[in-house]
């Protein structure tokens, strides 16, 4: 048997209003798992930094090489920096940009 309990005598809680929209760019879709042909589209983080690093308005754009054919692509999630989310290994280096 269910127990049905009286109202409550405190006011409906207050519905909060949207939260702002993210002066960035949503990330464009990604479809896991991402592979070594997805660094041809990739540009490397300036100076081989981190992904932190590369600018969060175009972070999809680029990848932070780890060495040994460990490449991390940078994805922004929504927070204040770009986030090396994917990790592929066993690629080569893409050729540099002509």
């Amino acid at each position: 048997r269910c127990r049905r309990f009286p109202a409550s005598p405190l006011p409906p809680l207050p519905r909060f209003p949207a939260a702002a929209a993210s002066p960035l760019p949503p990330p464009p879709p990604l479809s896991p798992p991402l592979t070594c042909a997805d660094l041809a589209r990739r540009t490397p983080v300036p100076n081989g930094k981190h992904c932190r690093l590369a600018p969060a308005d175009s972070c999809h754009d680029f990848y932070h090489d780890k060495g040994g054919g460990r490449f991390h692509m940078c994805v922004y999630d929504g927070g204040a920096d770009c986030e090396p989310l994917h990790e592929v290994s066993g690629c080569f280096p893409p050729p540099p940009a002509a």
